[in-house]
């Protein structure tokens, strides 16, 4: 994986890691003024949905490491 592959996996692990943070979820139902149960249930909703869109852009991003350097390894076979 490229170095700026690297770099937005490791984005994405420490967004993943934040969102699972209780004390985030805590500052996030404050200043949204979530309280009531249901509005507490919903906001979790959107947290795994969050977390899904994290786990598509890592997979997408290793499916295109995966195919860049499978090119790469193409071009070097076919220079040689």
């Amino acid at each position: 994986m490229s170095h700026n592959g690297r770099q937005i996996s490791f984005i994405l692990k420490k967004i993943r890691d934040l969102i699972k943070e209780e004390k985030y979820q805590k500052e996030c139902f404050e200043k949204n003024g979530l309280f009531d149960i249901n509005d507490i249930d919903e906001f979790k909703l959107e947290i795994g949905f969050i977390q899904e869109r994290i786990t598509a852009l890592e997979d997408l991003l290793n499916f295109v490491a995966e195919c860049y350097l499978k090119g790469v390894k193409e071009d070097n076979e076919q220079a040689i």
